[in-house]
């Protein structure tokens, strides 16, 4: 059940895992000394740490957190007034995806809320004509 950058980085030589964990500074000075053997040293060094950490912790470092939208959301926002507002400005209806891109919530609780907003008869659930996606809609 890990994700494709866990495998990646767990299976790199040491000068491109730094370039792809956005270490360009370390991942040249790899480069200029790979004839020593100090990028080696270093990169089991690096290795052995990253084999240690969970997949949690690595995401946490390494990865951006998706950020809010400003013109949808606010720190004092509802999630449920944020899905609705992303699904009324969108008038083919709005994916899961690109609520969850929109709000930064986690996707589980994306998909409860809008499933609890179409229990209201707040939104219904439609396939957009274009790609046939599953979207949810404004009644």
């Amino acid at each position: 059940f890990f994700s494709h950058d866990f495998y990646f980085i767990r299976f790199c030589p040491p000068e491109r895992l730094q370039f792809y964990l956005g270490k360009n500074v370390s991942g040249f000075l790899y480069l200029m000394f790979f004839w020593t053997p100090f990028p080696l040293i270093l990169g089991l060094i690096d290795g052995a740490r990253l084999l240690a950490m969970s997949e949690q912790d690595f995401a946490l470092k390494f990865k951006a957190l998706p950020q809010a939208s400003p013109e949808v959301t606010n720190l004092g926002e509802r999630l449920d007034v944020a899905l609705l507002k992303v699904c009324c400005q969108k008038s083919e209806g709005a994916t899961i995806a690109e609520c969850v891109m929109a709000t930064g919530a986690a996707p589980q609780q994306v998909k409860e809320t809008l499933l609890n907003l179409c229990k209201q008869e707040l939104l219904t659930v439609d396939n957009r004509p274009s790609d046939h996606a599953v979207v949810y809609k404004m009644q």
